[in-house]
């Protein structure tokens, strides 16, 4: 199991740029990387379910894997984007997206010493559908979109690095509050599920609207751009 590619943005809605080495900094993410530096379309949002006030940690670097993104678009006759515009940052070689799923919980060895914990499955966005022009692209890519981690030990990874798995080195996760849908495909959510989810993210602009209404701006600019929007009309303009 290795490192393929290591991609990074600058800042929200940025090119993916591919790198052969990369710094990783503990509780923060990859050095130049839009979410190392709070600049992300979602760097506003995803609040910690265990620490009130703080940002989910998992939201700081992601792994997908490239074997499992391409047998299943293959199985589906579907177009196979370049793994980097999925908009991951570490894309692994020889570790299947089943394997990535269970290891949620778990430690990942990246290179001699870099150490990430797994928090969540990341799951895909019709932001980064619209981007890479492939309809359909984030309901068949659901379970295969790779996983949100918090960066443990920090320092240098290059593409080819050995990864590793530590199974024994189980650590209480932290995925952050999300309605009840956020994990179930679009099209398998029930009516009470999105209601609940739009609920939500009206109350969150709200709130974000007070401490930080530059990332407000910048995930609905991230969406314009695709041509969609990303927050809700609120009641009043709904009626």
């Amino acid at each position: 199991m290795s490192i393929e590619g290591i991609f990074i943005a600058a800042e929200a809605s940025a090119p993916m740029q591919s790198l052969e080495e990369a710094t990783l900094m503990k509780g923060r993410g990859i050095d130049g990387d839009r979410y190392c530096s709070s600049t992300g379309t979602y760097s506003c949002l995803r609040a910690s379910r265990l620490r009130q006030g703080q940002q989910e940690p998992g939201r700081q670097i992601t792994l997908i894997s490239a074997d499992s993104v391409k047998s299943t678009l293959q199985a589906q006759d579907m177009a196979c984007p370049n793994i980097g515009n999925l908009r991951r940052n570490v894309v692994l070689r020889g570790i299947s997206g089943d394997e990535l799923l269970r290891a949620i919980g778990h430690v990942i060895q990246l290179g001699d010493s870099c150490r990430v914990l797994v928090h969540r499955n990341c799951v895909p966005c019709i932001y980064n559908e619209r981007r890479n022009n492939i309809p359909g692209l984030m309901d068949a890519i659901w379970d295969v979109a790779g996983v949100s981690c918090e960066v443990l030990v920090g320092g240098k990874i290059q593409t080819g690095d050995n990864i590793q798995v530590l199974w024994d080195e189980k650590r209480e996760i932290d995925g952050g509050l999300k309605s009840s849908g956020f994990y179930v495909r679009p099209k398998e959510r029930t009516a009470q599920m999105v209601k609940e989810s739009l609920a939500a993210k009206r109350e969150a602009k709200q709130a974000l609207l007070q401490i930080d209404p530059v990332g407000v701006r910048r995930a609905e600019s991230s969406y314009n751009s695709v041509g969609i929007k990303f927050w809700p009309a609120d009641n009043k303009e709904a009626s």
